[in-house]
């Protein structure tokens, strides 16, 4: 019964468990009918110096700091095999995984190459191993057994060594955790609505919020140990990109590591460039990196919208390219819009702020049925402008009667600099999402002649001005 291996951890097929911190770690070698029986409960904390781990009739000895606790509520991924205790016991390594530095003998690091382990004597140092380890597996034998502990998570695999692809038999563990103590992603930022895509339309663009992620061992809180660029001006409490990230383990029912973060952003924060979108995105994604089981794309967006209120920048952010997002009942339904490749989109934003929450509060609570009817029809016109590069369509398009006017007296000067940018050669220009950045679209042998006129127009002391490109591919969290 071959398995792909790494869809143990990030297939939809992947249960969730949890066992009790009580007891203590029993294995029971494959009996005559060549299945693994497994009883696995928790070491409340290691008191012993050493483990001892059954394999082949020997007895193998990992290296565990001694009284390294481990008291802490645990959750185990048992794979489609794990029914009542019994694994299907073809040649397969079991595993628990650690969020703490372990040692063992041959060990094999899956991510940073190879950790030599103690030997046979007792009094050989210890040497942390910082990535999935485990032993070589013979198809021709018994499984070996593997011991981890962690200091605040558990969790169980039983791995197929055939389904690896390995010719010399060993099995590979793609454990997201383990593999990658310290992590990377880089979020586009977004603008939103474009004029008549009101809480629906959103356009990832080429200003990045980069963020890294490291686990905290002894510690119960997040902290973050760089905010850089535009992140500067971030908030360290109620922050969500924290927020977003214990959100993914809070949904899937776990208790989420304490993790310290390096942050770097281009992304200007209360200019309607997606900034909280971007952050957003960041924490699902380095939480869905780390989860025991992966997220599906669908359950992200579904908690990027419950986290913004609105669909648009999280969604652009998460799946780059333009999105058009429509929330129903059973979640988040996203349309992929074509953005032609000779648009680009300069933008120019004042020193100023404008948040959100403001810019809704200026919104009518009713609008005439012919406002209300024009949207549509200018949206249509939009999405077929952006597609084909069109001049007149994109003009007709950004028309807005919905938000833009009651947003612009917000942004002094604002009116000027899109009248401005239209003379210079854009195709449209408008608020970008609640301001209080400008936007235009343009082709690219105008676009920094846009964005000067965009910046130029703008009132202060202050005005930055950027020319981006549509951002098609969705960010990846990688491996530092």
């Amino acid at each position: 019964m071959a398995r792909n291996s790494s869809s143990l951890w990030r297939g939809s097929e992947t249960k969730m468990r949890t066992i009790p911190a009580t007891s203590r770690l029993t294995f029971i070698e494959p009996g005559p009918r060549r299945r693994l029986t497994l009883r696995a409960s928790v070491v409340g904390s290691v008191t012993s110096s050493m483990i001892q781990v059954p394999t082949e009739g020997k007895v193998r000895t990992p290296w565990i700091p001694a009284r390294r606790e481990v008291s802490r509520s645990f959750s185990s991924a048992l794979t489609p095999w794990f029914g009542a205790v019994a694994f299907e016991a073809l040649p397969l390594c079991s595993i628990l995984s650690p969020l703490c530095s372990l040692t063992a003998p041959r060990a094999r690091s899956c991510s940073s190459g190879n950790h030599p382990g103690p030997a046979d004597t007792a009094d050989q140092p210890s040497n942390p191993v910082c990535g999935p380890t485990l032993y070589g597996v013979s198809r021709r034998s018994k499984p070996n057994l593997v011991c981890f502990f962690a200091s605040s998570q558990l969790r169980i695999a039983a791995l197929d060594s055939t389904a690896a692809g390995r010719d010399d038999g060993r099995a590979m563990l793609d454990d997201p955790l383990c593999a990658a103590p310290r992590l990377r992603v880089r979020v586009p930022c977004s603008t939103s609505n474009l004029g008549p895509g009101f809480d629906l339309l959103g356009l990832s663009l080429s200003l990045e919020l980069e963020v890294e992620l490291r686990v905290r061992s002894g510690s119960s809180t997040h902290a973050f140990e760089e905010l850089g660029g535009f992140a500067a001006d971030w908030e360290r409490e109620n922050n969500r990109l924290p927020e977003a990230f214990d959100h993914v383990f809070g949904e899937l029912g776990l208790r989420a590591p304490a993790c310290s973060f390096r942050v770097r952003s281009q992304i200007p924060t209360a200019r309607g460039l997606g900034s909280t979108g971007a952050a957003t995105a960041a924490g699902l994604l380095l939480a869905a990196a780390l989860a025991p089981r992966a997220p599906s794309e669908g359950e992200l967006l579904r908690w990027g919208l419950a986290l913004e209120g609105h669909p648009d920048n999280a969604t652009a952010s998460l799946l780059g390219g333009c999105t058009l997002a429509v929330p129903h009942a059973d979640g988040l339904e996203v349309v992929r819009a074509h953005v032609h490749p000779d648009l680009v989109f300069p933008v120019a934003w004042p020193a100023m702020r404008v948040s959100t929450e403001h810019a809704r509060k200026v919104l009518p609570a009713e609008l005439p049925f012919a406002d209300a009817v024009e949207n549509p029809r200018r949206l249509v016109c939009l999405l077929e402008g952006l597609r084909r590069a069109e001049p007149e369509l994109c003009r007709l398009g950004v028309e807005d009667r919905l938000h833009v006017p009651y947003r612009l007296p917000l942004i002094p000067g604002a009116a000027g600099a899109l009248d401005a940018a239209r003379r210079a050669g854009a195709f449209a220009a408008t608020v970008s999402g609640s301001g209080s950045a400008l936007i235009a679209i343009s082709n690219r042998t105008r676009g920094l002649a846009v964005a000067a006129a965009l910046a130029g127009g703008l009132e202060g002391d202050t005005v930055e001005r950027r020319v981006l490109e549509p951002v098609r591919t969705p960010p990846r969290v990688e491996r530092v």
